[in-house]
């Protein structure tokens, strides 16, 4: 696999976006594929912006294709020095290598924004389901522009063999679904860390309940990042005495999330620290979570995601003081993701209810909200435990 330097990866991938968010071209030319393309993409940075644009409905989807398609580009030109139309089959099998094993300096130490000189594609080496999940993005591209007329052949959809392969390196584990949920205590340890910070200045207190705000709004609703970080006052309904939060998921399905009381009260807290009054007023166009003492000013799903993640930092530095290392570990490996599986798997072991929890959920299928049920794994660990210990416990 051939490699090279890459010296200036955020101008390279600034110079990239730029391209991905212009405007189509004048009209269709001719591109790489046999026929003329029914796109108006003169070059792949045109051709994978005409594919991104059919997920701008779903800003979930689009988010996450556009990262890997960014990635797959920078690839090309930083490193095979190909265009999409001379990859091969074998070029498939280089690139899913590089992403096990991108160089050092392809990957940042943290978290940062597009544009910083300290971001970079990755943030280490990817596998098991990051990889599997590479290989449908890069699939349904290359799917899209063969089918467009811009490319002649997918060589993504030949690699059958590298999905088995890498299937086998995740270990044997429940779904994830289930792993990436937050017990009571550590729960307890976030609002614990968050009641303890200084409020003595109107910043401090301003700061202390947007933490507060933002943890609960993440598990009192289930609500996905975007959802979150993109909620206003006007998506805010008051009927009969309850308050509902009405979001669009993905697919651009609408929904109403029930905001419960002590979740309305860490809103109103948070309001009232920010110089607001405690609840909207007619026609008020507020953001839920917005820059301190700032009301009118919104922040970024990163910003929020940074919030969530100092949260959960600070939670795990308690549980590091009082010697409890798996906990300390659990919170330091979770997200805002984590916080949603957290909810959903909370509801479905407090009700046994899958239709709620999947209401709750947004599951397009009861299928996927089932996961998280672990009563019928439990029935059957006990009922084969005691019946085995009965048989041969005594030999």
């Amino acid at each position: 696999m051939m490699t090279a330097p890459s010296p200036c990866l955020p101008e390279v991938f600034k110079s990239l976006e730029i391209s991905l968010l212009a405007a189509p071209a004048a009209t269709p030319v001719v591109g790489t594929g046999q026929r003329t393309p029914i796109i108006r993409a003169s070059n792949d940075r045109e051709a994978a912006a005409s594919f991104l644009r059919e997920f701008q409905d779903s800003p979930h989807t689009h988010r996450a294709y556009k990262r890997e398609t960014l990635r797959l580009l920078m690839w090309c030109e930083a490193i095979a020095r190909k265009s999409f139309s001379d990859l091969v089959r074998e070029d498939v099998d280089d690139y899913f290598a590089f992403l096990s094993a991108p160089p050092a300096d392809w990957i940042s130490p943290g978290r940062h924004e597009v544009g910083s000189p300290e971001w970079r594609p990755f943030r280490g080496p990817l596998k098991g389901s990051s990889l599997r999940y590479v290989k449908l993005v890069c699939d349904s591209l290359f799917s899209y522009l063969v089918e467009a007329h811009y490319l002649a052949a997918n060589p993504f959809s030949l690699a059958r063999k590298r999905t088995r392969e890498v299937a086998t390196d995740e270990p044997i584990a429940p779904p994830t679904a289930r792993r990436h949920q937050l017990p009571d205590d550590a729960l307890q340890l976030a609002y614990e860390w968050i009641n303890g910070l200084p409020d003595k200045t109107a910043s401090q207190r301003c700061r202390k309940m947007r933490f507060r705000a933002t943890l609960s709004l993440f598990l009192f609703t289930g609500g996905r990042l975007s959802e979150i970080a993109n909620a206003n006052t006007q998506n805010l309904a008051h009927e009969k005495g309850r308050w509902t939060l009405w979001v669009i998921g993905k697919g651009g399905k609408k929904a109403g999330l029930p905001l419960p009381p002590t979740l309305v009260r860490d809103l109103t807290e948070y309001r009232l620290a920010n110089g607001l009054a405690a609840y909207p007023t007619m026609g008020e166009r507020t953001p839920l979570l917005s820059k301190l003492l700032q009301p009118s000013e919104g922040i970024s799903d990163n910003m929020v995601y940074r919030e969530v993640k100092a949260i959960l930092k600070g939670a795990g530095e308690i549980a590091h003081e009082r010697g409890r290392d798996e906990l300390e570990h659990l919170l330091k490996h979770s997200s805002t993701h984590w916080l949603r599986h957290t909810t959903i798997g909370a509801t479905v072991e407090a009700t046994q209810d899958l239709q709620l929890a999947q209401q709750l959920g947004r599951h397009s299928s009861v299928t996927t909200t089932s996961i998280y049920s672990t009563l019928a794994d439990e029935q059957f660990h006990d009922k084969v435990s005691e019946t085995l210990e009965g048989v041969f416990g005594s030999l």
